[in-house]
């Protein structure tokens, strides 16, 4: 019965893209930013680095998502079809003091709940506790391999920040023995400091028995471009992977599309993520969805434009909206014009790899890019 529900719901996902302007079913992952304020300051950080001439107020990393508000939101998901619930990205989930409660709460509905966190505020007992509320996956973005790498990208940590969260790492390895969950994803941002970590971040992951690690070219905008990889940089990396690969990983893993976003920077775009978005159309309208902490609905993580506000609105309404049908058929559009200005859309796309991944299936006998 729930195989058939599935298949169903990809049916009218896939009816709605063929469309191109409507959405037939729910999106498969909404995510929750609970709250703006982090722990942390990562030299990449595209909203806490010090390295940013125009710093985030106090106010605004002071906001929070309020709980009964966001708590009806996620039991409307469940009726409307949602599959997952990601929570956060803008800042550290686990510094969100109704987080247990949340987290309860998506698994009662039968979502899956997924949370991305940096990993300094876990410990023995949090972790015992994520595994005893059922949580699906464990996101943790790390951005190195070893201490020292880690405490020259993460200012004012040192090496036993690492060390510390290596250990709790290591603790659920020994749960995970008797039981599976939650699965655990190592997340690895790559610029021009770490870019030499990659294999130390594969061995890393495969000690801490990640069931995933994934690389992503970092998205860097006005001052934060002076970290970008050089091209010497690039075909070091390229270098690096075809020895990696050799020795084949353990562990789940996307080097190979990590690999052809470094080769296609190198040939004709100068990131890949910036080339993309004007060659194939964005599918994030029949997927993916975003609540930011003021109630906000964004159609994508980059998107300073919102659809609707889930405090006055339903968000089924807001998913089926005139707006939300704009951007679904102009985003479907290879090339992306001026009502993406406030989108980064040309200059730094978040979804590029789910979006080509699509594009391959719906178009399987058409030139690969």
């Amino acid at each position: 019965m729930i195989a058939h529900k599935v298949f169903v719901t990809q049916i009218l996902r896939t009816l709605g893209i063929f469309n191109g302007k409507k959405a037939f079913s729910a999106p498969e992952t909404v995510q929750i930013i609970l709250i703006n304020n982090c722990n942390l300051n990562c030299v990449v950080c595209p909203i806490h680095s010090d390295h940013l001439k125009q710093k985030k107020e106090l106010k605004w990393k002071q906001k929070k998502q309020d709980f009964e508000t966001i708590k009806k939101v996620i039991s409307e998901l469940s009726e409307i079809g949602v599959k997952e619930i990601l929570l956060n990205a803008d800042g550290e989930p686990f510094l969100y003091n109704q987080l247990k409660k949340l987290i309860i709460h998506i698994k009662l509905k039968g979502l899956k709940c997924n949370i991305i966190t940096n990993g300094t505020l876990l410990n023995k007992k949090k972790i015992e506790e994520l595994q005893k509320l059922k949580l699906d996956r464990l996101i943790v973005s790390l951005w190195a391999g070893d201490a020292k790498t880690y405490s020259d990208i993460h200012p004012e940590q040192t090496g036993k920040t690492f060390t510390k969260i290596k250990e709790c790492l290591l603790q659920l390895k020994e749960l995970k023995r008797t039981n599976r969950i939650p699965q655990l994803s190592i997340s690895n941002t790559i610029f021009n400091k770490n870019y030499e970590n990659i294999s130390q971040m594969i061995k890393f992951a495969e000690e801490i028995d990640s069931d995933y690690v994934e690389f992503r070219i970092a998205g860097l905008l006005h001052e934060l471009r002076k970290f970008e990889l050089s091209k010497h940089q690039k075909e070091t990396i390229l270098i690096s992977l075809k020895k990696i690969n050799k020795n084949k990983p353990t562990i789940k893993n996307n080097l190979q599309e990590f690999q052809k976003a470094i080769s296609f920077s190198l040939n004709g775009s100068h990131r890949m993520d910036r080339g993309i978005p004007n060659k194939i159309p964005c599918y994030a309208g029949w997927y993916y969805s975003k609540i930011d902490v003021d109630g906000n609905v964004h159609p994508c993580i980059n998107c300073n434009n919102p659809m609707g506000n889930i405090k006055n609105t339903s968000f089924k309404k807001i998913w089926h909206s005139k707006e939300y049908n704009k951007f679904r058929k102009l985003a479907k559009q290879k090339y992306k014009g001026s009502y993406f200005k406030n989108y980064l859309c040309n200059q730094h796309c978040c979804l590029y790899i789910k979006n080509l991944s699509i594009y391959k299936k719906l178009n399987p006998f058409k030139k690969q890019l």
